[in-house]
């Protein structure tokens, strides 16, 4: 049997992992686990309120996520994660799950312009589209958004992806890193 693969796309809030991974996915047909959909089911079918709330929320959702890609990986699924992971708090699972199940990693890293990224947060959270229960209106956008996302620390193919102008992202080219994880 050959070896399972997932695709991590990581990357600070408005980097584009949401449409990047849909993207992916639809064009290898192949499952996506969203931290921030999870997150919106979970708000829906219980409530939201706050910023601590939220956060609340949201830890509860990596858990869930942890759930799911365990089990696809257990039974030799390709899938597609996408989420800001940390490797202070995720490299630890993601190399035991390596460890465990020995799949095959591609980690596409987005990322773009500071200030760009505040844009596009705050028109995104002015637009009324984002889901309200992600309490985008205390977040502290700035601080938070400067710092890049490091890549995990796993075995595998990690991709860096300038998003600061969607018009320019080459996706034949991350196309065939996706196809080149055989």
């Amino acid at each position: 049997m050959s070896k399972s693969k997932l695709i991590i796309v990581n990357g600070q809030p408005g980097t584009g992992k949401t449409t990047l991974s849909h993207k992916i996915a639809t064009q290898f047909d192949v499952p996506l686990i969203s931290k921030d959909t999870i997150k919106e089911i979970i708000f829906d079918n219980v409530g939201y309120s706050d910023r601590e709330w939220s956060v609340k929320v949201g830890g509860a959702t990596y858990r869930i996520m942890d759930y799911f890609v365990k089990e696809q990986l257990r039974a030799g699924h390709n899938l597609i994660i996408e989420s800001n992971f940390n490797p202070k708090f995720d490299d630890f699972k993601f190399q035991k799950w390596q460890k465990e199940y020995n799949f095959k990693v591609l980690q596409i890293i987005l990322h773009a312009e500071t200030q760009v990224l505040i844009d596009r947060f705050e028109k995104r959270n002015k637009s009324g589209e984002r889901h309200p229960g992600h309490d985008d209106d205390n977040f502290e956008t700035a601080e938070r958004i400067s710092q890049p996302l490091e890549p995990l620390n796993i075995d595998g193919q990690t991709i860096q992806v300038d998003t600061t102008d969607f018009t320019k992202i080459d996706y034949k080219a991350i196309y065939e890193s996706v196809k080149a994880l055989n």
